[in-house]
């Protein structure tokens, strides 16, 4: 059984870390995650209008300076847009991802995304793939922790 809130339940920020969301501005854990960075930035990259529009309307709605610092970037835009190894965690949920190919973009994403000792959170369900992108996980990042499947 897919678990949705799985990464508001596993990721662990720093007050001012850098946070990439690929593809996944639908996921639970967008307002944890404004909530949880009084300092830090959110970078929506994101294809789904829908789903980004949604995700900036409840972090507006929850007040603070979330907004404030809130980007976006399509999803197929990312690295045209910034430089390499900037971000601290990069989380993509493949419950949002509309086929294999996305999926392993935005591992590719994150890999150009996170500075070195940066984290990535994948959630996933079995049926959705998720023991094979742990496989290709440990081939490009080469250490992988798999927390509830």
């Amino acid at each position: 059984m897919f678990h949705v809130h799985l990464l508001s339940d596993t990721v662990q920020l720093a007050a001012d870390d850098q946070l990439l969301i690929l593809n996944s501005a639908a996921d639970p854990f967008v307002p944890v995650a404004a909530h949880q960075l009084p300092m830090g930035t959110i970078i929506l990259a994101e294809d789904n209008i829908a789903a980004l529009q949604s995700a900036q309307a409840g972090i507006a709605h929850a007040g603070g300076t979330a907004s404030q610092r809130l980007q976006h970037v399509a999803f197929h835009r990312y690295a045209a847009h910034y430089p390499p190894g900037t971000m601290n965690v990069a989380v993509i949920n493949l419950l949002y991802q509309p086929s294999k190919a996305f999926i392993t973009y935005g591992l590719e994403v994150a890999q150009y995304a996170l500075k070195p000792g940066g984290h990535l959170y994948v959630s996933g369900a079995k049926n959705r793939g998720i023991l094979s992108v742990a496989r290709r996980m440990h081939e490009q990042f080469g250490n992988v922790e798999t927390l509830d499947i």
